[in-house]
């Protein structure tokens, strides 16, 4: 038995850019089915993210004319992992056996699902597609974003360079996501923490097919620097070695007071002073960081709420009568009566 695949794509402001791109994931999902990767009964997910414009109406009108398109419109604004997670959850509820995740602008590599789908089949649970070696997406943050990937990676959170929300997930790795009831959930930090096996397979990312980057309009809620503090106490650590470090020098700052000679022996106690004042500062940061965590999750408020679903709203278009319909109503409950 083939299994069902579903691609869940984010939305947020994509009118213009959904009726470019929606033939792409239709034509590799068709392919996928004549090879016989998959079931006839998978699907392509559209999540508008709420958006502003007219993206509902345009995901609403392509389930209209192709049963593959189908849509989930949330009440607000989740920001791409709420939205992911929304589609995730929804299709394993509709029997969905592998998820795939990208974007809907037409940049990620849709010929690279194939080989996705095969790694899973290999027995792989979590597939990524990577940026090839030599593009500029992978090599972006430098030695400061290397050094914060080896920080994550020591303290157990397997984050990587060039992994993206382009990633397939086997029917047991949605499981095991569903096991993280945390508020504010991150799906790339979650699955980092679960230990499955994971690939990656090589992709060449392309050129937006229009309309504004979700990236630069904060596609992820603070960055690597947020995940470091959700997922690891490094920042805690840190700021100890930090605050041991300046009680260390201002221990040696005391000694030099004491045997240096002429009138400016208060200068090194006193910048040592301001230094102390600023690790205390930042110290108290950090813990306002992870307090602010601990607040969002005790509130237990829903990541996101559904608006609606185009397959709920289908039988309801089935079922109003027409209006020729409406006049022979009458007539025919009269005969039978």
């Amino acid at each position: 038995m083939q299994d069902v695949l579903y691609i869940v794509i984010p939305c947020y402001n994509e009118e213009n850019v959904l009726p470019l791109t929606a033939g792409t994931f239709l034509q590799e999902i068709k392919d996928l089915t004549e090879k016989g990767k998959i079931s006839d009964r998978s699907r392509i997910l559209f999540v508008n993210d709420g958006s502003t414009d007219r993206t509902w109406e345009v995901i609403r009108a392509l389930a209209m004319e192709e049963e593959l398109y189908t849509g989930l419109s949330l009440t607000r604004n989740c920001g791409t992992a709420g939205a992911l997670l929304a589609g995730i959850r929804e299709a394993a509820s509709l029997g969905a056996d592998m998820v795939v995740s990208l974007d809907c602008d037409g940049q990620d590599d849709v010929k690279a699902m194939e080989k996705m789908v095969d790694a899973c089949h290999a027995g792989s649970h979590i597939v990524y597609a990577v940026p090839e070696e030599g593009n500029e997406e992978k090599k972006r943050g430098g030695r400061l974003k290397q050094l914060l990937f080896s920080l994550a990676g020591k303290a157990g959170a397997d984050l990587r360079p060039g992994r993206g929300d382009y990633r397939l997930l086997s029917s047991r790795a949605i499981k095991v996501l569903s096991l993280y009831t945390e508020t504010d959930q991150d799906p790339d930090g979650i699955l980092s923490l679960t230990g499955l096996e994971a690939a990656e397979i090589p992709s060449a990312p392309r050129t937006r097919a229009g309309g504004k980057s979700r990236e630069r309009a904060g596609k992820r809620k603070g960055g690597l620097i947020g995940r470091i503090f959700d997922l690891t106490l490094i920042p805690l650590r840190l700021v100890s070695a930090a605050g041991f470090a300046a009680a260390f020098l201002s221990l040696l700052a005391f000694f030099a007071t004491l045997f240096a000679g002429g009138g400016e022996a208060w200068t090194l106690p006193f910048c040592l002073l301001f230094f102390l004042f600023g690790i205390q500062l930042l110290g108290m940061g950090v813990i306002g960081q992870y307090m602010a965590r601990i607040y969002t999750e005790t509130k237990k408020r829903p990541g996101y709420l559904v608006a609606a679903r185009t397959w709920e709203e289908a039988p309801d278009r089935e079922t109003v009568p027409s209006a020729e319909e409406e006049e022979k109503a009458p007539e025919e409950k009269g005969i039978s009566e």
